[in-house]
C-alpha cells in the first residue's frame, strides 16, 4: 500500500487522492523540495514504492497500463462535469452560425478547467505546471466535449481578446499549449511575420497578419517603406472577426472572415494609390 505521506532528505511526497483499478494504487502526488521549496504534482502509483526498503520515488515512470488507465478515467470525469455543467454537446446553433461559432459555455468551461488547475486540482494529466497543456489535452482528447482543438484555440484567442486568458511565453521561447492569467503588458506592438511584400515602383508595400496563436494583437498592419527600409506609411486594420485556428495541414488565408479580407484589400489598395499619386514623403 502507498504511503499517505513520505518523506527523505530530498523531498516530501503528499498524497492528494488515490484511485485503486484492479488491486493497483494509484496516487495523484504533491512532492515538495525542501531545500528549495519548489513543489510540483504528479500522477504516480505503487510501481514507484519498494516495499522492502520503504523507498518510494514519484518520478518513477516505469510502464503502467492501471496508471493510464486512471488518468484517462479521470479526464473523462472531468469532460463530464464540464458537459454537463455546461451544455457542451448541444453548444453549436445550426440556423445562426457565426465566424467561428464558440459559445460562451465552452469560454466557461475554459475558464473553469484552467483556475481549477491554478488550484493544482488533479485534472487527468501527469503533472498540472504546465497547466494550458494539461487543458488542450483534456479537451482535445474527449469526444464528449464535441470539441475540437481548433475549437479550443479559437477560444483561447477570443478569451485573450477580452482580457480573461492569453497564451504563454517564456525566455526566447513560446509555448502555445500553456494558458497563462491575461496580463495587458505581454501585448507585442506589431505582429511578428509579415505573409506578403510587394514592390510598387521605389516603395515596398509590407503586410503583417494578425498570428492565432493568441501571441499577437488581432489586428492587419501595413507599411509603405523606402529602398533603405525606413516606414514613410503605417495603417492597422483591427479585425471585426475572430479568426479561426487552424492546423498545419490548412491553408492559413481560411482563418480570416471575408469581410476582414475585403478590408485588408481596400487599404492595400488605398495605399498603392498614394504611392502613385505621389503622397507618399
Amino acid at each position: 500500500m502507498l504511503p499517505d505521506v513520505f518523506e527523505s532528505e530530498y523531498y516530501r511526497a503528499d498524497v492528494v487522492r488515490k484511485i485503486v483499478i484492479d488491486g493497483h494504487e494509484i496516487a495523484y502526488v504533491k512532492a515538495t523540495m525542501p531545500s528549495s521549496g519548489e513543489v510540483e504534482y504528479m500522477l504516480t502509483c505503487e510501481c514507484a514504492y519498494d516495499a522492502d526498503s520503504g523507498n518510494f520515488n514519484p518520478w518513477e515512470r516505469a510502464s503502467c497500463g492501471p496508471r493510464s488507465a486512471a488518468a484517462y478515467l479521470r479526464r473523462w470525469e472531468v469532460s463530464r462535469e464540464l458537459s454537463d455543467k455546461y451544455g457542451l454537446q448541444d453548444f453549436i446553433d445550426m440556423f445562426n452560425p457565426v465566424f467561428p461559432y464558440v459559445s460562451d459555455e465552452l469560454k466557461s468551461a475554459i475558464v473553469e478547467l484552467f483556475e481549477r488547475s491554478q488550484r493544482n486540482e488533479w485534472l487527468g494529466g501527469n503533472t498540472n505546471y504546465l497547466s494550458g497543456v494539461l487543458i488542450s489535452d483534456i479537451l482535445s482528447i474527449h469526444a464528449s466535449l464535441s470539441v475540437s482543438i481548433g475549437d479550443i484555440w479559437t477560444c483561447v484567442n477570443i478569451l485573450e481578446r477580452e482580457g480573461k486568458l492569453a497564451c504563454g511565453t517564456g525566455i526566447s521561447a513560446a509555448w502555445a499549449g500553456i494558458i497563462v492569467p491575461y496580463d495587458a503588458r505581454r501585448k507585442r506592438k506589431n505582429p511578428k511575420y509579415p505573409y506578403l511584400t510587394k514592390t510598387v515602383g521605389s516603395w515596398t508595400v509590407k503586410v503583417f497578419s494578425p498570428q492565432t496563436s493568441g501571441f499577437e494583437p488581432l489586428e492587419w498592419l501595413v507599411q509603405v517603406c523606402n529602398k533603405a527600409g525606413k516606414i514613410h506609411h503605417e495603417e492597422r486594420i483591427p479585425l471585426l472577426y475572430h479568426p479561426k485556428w487552424l492546423s498545419g495541414a490548412e491553408n492559413k488565408d481560411e482563418a480570416f472572415h471575408a469581410t476582414d479580407v475585403a478590408r485588408l484589400a481596400l487599404a492595400l489598395a488605398e495605399a498603392e494609390e498614394r504611392i502613385w499619386n505621389g503622397s507618399v514623403e
